[in-house]
């Protein structure tokens, strides 16, 4: 018998153009739900907000801060996790050695900071305080739902919606279907200090050297050490161009003007002219 994991009414997974990633629990992880939530592109609160009754719903402000909640709780766990792959000040980084015994910080009351000293311990209090619910579907599924229970499943739809206890179990369960996920060593936080978005590798290495960066910032890598390579290589047949000026005929040096205009049209296929030759020579001439 297959379990599966579902969302409850005020966690329903809509349509998403990406692909899941397969784990041992679910077949229905989108890495695009959490990306959204970590990279604040996703508004819990009005999504809350749109699902409920009008007669269901919570004052406008609750909307407003279970956004906050969401996302501050959702990048409390995942942060966790990935530093706890991160060694020699956070730059060496290998994604298999993360754990869930890692301590995180607290931003609750002062009982919950001494109970709460891991991610483990977060989310095993809060699964033994709403233990899943398991059900029958008529589909003939044995199914499991984690968090709080709804209100429409107690049968009390005369009761006012709470979307900050929805936001806190959203993060939560979104960060338990990523430990039940073969995203949870492809997650990653871009190392560049300017950056930090969020982001899922196809193809994730076993260690970085010097922590994984995002495909933006990858490709601006790139481009600046092909950069370096080009003008290494063009400064080598500058000096063998120079080197050959001396020997060539007088109608060769004829043709140019001088050394320097005769070197630039030996770079022409890297886009170099005789400007780059003068600011370049004292490191062209030995």
């Amino acid at each position: 018998m297959r379990i599966a994991f579902i969302y409850h009414k005020s966690m329903r997974i809509r349509p998403n153009p990406s692909a899941p990633i397969p784990g041992p629990l679910t077949d229905r992880f989108y890495p695009k739900d959490l990306l959204g939530g970590l990279n604040g592109k996703r508004d819990f609160g009005r999504d809350q907000r749109s699902m409920m009754p009008a007669g269901e719903r919570a004052p406008d402000a609750d909307y407003r801060a279970a956004k906050d909640v969401f996302e501050r709780e959702l990048r409390r766990l995942v942060d966790a996790w990935l530093d706890s792959g991160r060694i020699a000040g956070g730059v060496f980084e290998t994604p298999r050695d993360r754990k869930v015994k890692v301590t995180i910080p607290n931003i609750g009351a002062a009982e919950d900071r001494l109970r709460e000293r891991t991610v483990f311990d977060s989310i095993q209090r809060w699964l033994m305080e709403s233990p899943p619910l398991i059900f029958l579907a008529e589909t003939g599924e044995l199914r499991m739902s984690l968090g709080r229970p709804p209100k429409w499943w107690m049968e009390k739809p005369d009761q006012v919606d709470e979307p900050i206890v929805a936001a806190l179990d959203e993060a939560r369960t979104l960060f338990l279907l990523l430990m039940a996920s073969k995203a949870k060593y492809a997650l990653f936080k871009c190392s560049h200090p300017r950056c930090g978005v969020y982001f899922i590798l196809e193809k994730p290495r076993g260690e970085y050297k010097l922590g994984a960066v995002c495909p933006e910032h990858r490709r601006q890598q790139g481009t600046r050490r092909q950069r370096k390579k080009d003008h290494e290589e063009a400064l080598q047949i500058a000096r063998g161009a120079l080197v050959m000026w001396p020997k060539l005929s007088s109608s060769t040096h004829a043709k140019y003007k001088n050394e320097k205009h005769y070197i630039a049209s030996k770079l022409k296929r890297f886009g170099i002219g005789a400007k780059w030759v003068t600011r370049n020579l004292t490191k062209i001439k030995p």
